[in-house]
């Protein structure tokens, strides 16, 4: 799952970039382009990720699709089961007001760790908080 949480790296490095130059059309133009490229799927995934996506508007959160298949070591029940990333900027989801750097919530079934760091703007996964890395539980 370890890879997961890697593969998302690389976008939120994107997202946060996009947001200290341009605010929240910032987000939404790196969203557009990222899910715009003809080659993303193939791009982004791996033996462990089927897919990295990206949502063109509010919260612009981030999602990871586990790839699991009988030759990974993943249950294969786990397929296409998600974490997600959603960027938070002084606790709440970025408006265009927002100041300051993207806290970035990590979210399977469950958002308890992003919840009791205070980070309102949270959107939940599908993967089962058990397999999901313990800050995105």
């Amino acid at each position: 799952m370890s890879e997961g949480v890697i593969a998302g790296s690389s976008a939120k490095g994107l997202m946060s970039e996009a947001f200290q130059t341009d605010g929240t059309a910032g987000l939404t133009a790196a969203a557009t382009a990222y899910m715009a490229n003809p080659n993303q799927k193939a791009e982004a995934s791996s033996k462990f990720v089927d897919d990295v996506t990206i949502a063109t508007d509010t919260p612009w959160n981030i999602t990871v699709a586990i790839k699991a298949t009988a030759g990974n070591g993943i249950p294969t029940g786990l397929n296409t089961q998600t974490i997600t990333f959603t960027p938070n900027v002084q606790n709440a989801a970025p408006t265009a007001a927002s100041k300051g750097a993207i806290d970035w919530a990590c979210a399977s079934d469950s958002n308890q760790t992003a919840t009791s760091r205070g980070l309102a703007s949270v959107v939940a996964g599908t993967l089962p908080a058990k397999y999901a890395p313990a800050e995105c539980r």
